[in-house]
Formats: C-alpha cells, sequence, structure tokens
C-alpha cells in the first residue's frame, strides 16, 4: 500500500472529516522505522478494546526494538547484550493451528525492503512453524494480526487509530504551550514585583 492509498484509506475511514484535518501527516524523516509500530500498537489497543475475548492474547504481542540507526558504541554494547541481526519488529507468541507465534518484519509504508538478514530468518521461523509475514505499514500489519487471530477487522479501525493519535498529538501540543508559558512565568520574583 502505498502512502497516497493510505492517506485515501484514512479519510475514507473517517468520513474526510475531523481525523483528516487534525491528524499530522505520518512523518518520514529521520527514522521511518519508528513511525509505522507507532501506529501499529494503538491499534492492537483498539482491537483488544473491539474484542475483549482476545485482550489476553494481545497483551502477548510486543515490539522487540532492534531496529533503527545506532552510533557504533551503543551498537556494540546491544550487539554484546545478545541482539541479533534481522529479528522481526513484532512478535506475537501465541500458539494457533499449529503454528508457534506471529512474527511481521514491519517496514514503512512506501519503502523499505527486507535485508538479507531478515528475509533469512523470516525463511526459518517459516520452517520452524511460526508464521513469518513482511508488512508494509502499521495497517497491513494489523490487517496480519487479524488474520492469524480469526478475528473480524473493524471497518473502524484505522479512524480510530488515527482519533488517538491526533489526541496524543493535542496533548503533546498543549503539554509544551504549558511549559513554555510556566517557564515564562518562572522569572525571580525581584524581577515581577519591582517597579520601574
Amino acid at each position: 500500500m502505498d502512502v497516497a492509498t493510505y492517506r485515501a484509506l484514512v479519510a475514507g475511514a473517517s468520513g474526510g472529516g475531523l481525523a483528516s484535518a487534525v491528524v499530522p501527516k505520518p512523518h518520514r524523516r529521520g527514522e521511518p522505522e519508528y513511525h509505522e509500530p507507532v501506529r501499529f500498537f494503538p491499534l492492537v489497543a483498539c482491537l483488544a478494546e473491539i474484542h475483549p475475548s482476545s485482550a489476553e492474547e494481545l497483551e502477548d504481542v510486543w515490539s522487540t526494538s532492534s531496529g533503527g540507526r545506532r552510533d557504533r558504541a551503543t551498537a556494540g554494547k546491544l550487539k554484546a547484550a545478545g541482539q541479533k541481526r534481522g529479528v522481526p519488529d513484532i512478535e506475537a507468541l501465541i500458539p494457533i493451528a499449529g503454528q508457534h507465534g506471529l512474527v511481521i518484519e514491519l517496514k514503512p509504508i512506501d519503502s523499505g525492503r527486507a535485508s538479507k538478514e531478515q528475509s533469512a530468518r523470516l525463511v526459518r521461523l517459516r520452517r520452524r512453524g511460526y508464521r513469518a509475514e513482511l508488512c508494509h505499514g502499521g495497517v497491513a500489519a494489523g490487517q496480519v494480526l487479524c488474520d492469524y487471530l480469526r478475528l473480524p477487522w473493524p471497518p473502524d479501525a484505522v479512524a480510530r487509530v488515527e482519533a488517538y493519535l491526533a489526541l496524543q498529538h493535542l496533548q503533546r501540543r498543549l503539554r509544551r504551550q504549558a511549559n513554555r508559558r510556566d517557564s515564562k512565568c518562572q522569572t525571580p520574583i525581584s524581577l515581577r514585583t519591582a517597579s520601574p
């Protein structure tokens, strides 16, 4: 799914109203692999609300947080601590129908191919009885998760996630404004009470 299709899906799911007007566009600079899990995990929480009978299983879906750019020192420390290349981004260790669990390598919607290590690991995990998928975007990963857990895909899932992200964005903005206002009020008392 490309960016234009994704935005059209979001606009259609929300009726083209508030969510498409308020939600910040997906940030594509910096670390694009960070932004898709940020969209995926609110979707998991939404699925737990919509399907309370699966809430316990959905608690066992997490991020491995092994991707991203790091400086050499941090990369060396993580390698010494056992971090490996090619580990999928999302794990759902929920055995269903003869499969040990679901692992997802999550890539940005408009770019991203699996590295050699990632592709090899996905193949190995499939051979070992896991469902291992490469997904472009948090919505695609959510659909794969629903399929794996045999849950119906909620038609308003994207709109719910976008509304949640818009609310988070608004709360962060209000906190920043409050912090700026508080920092302006923290001038020394002698300056505030001194007369010109």
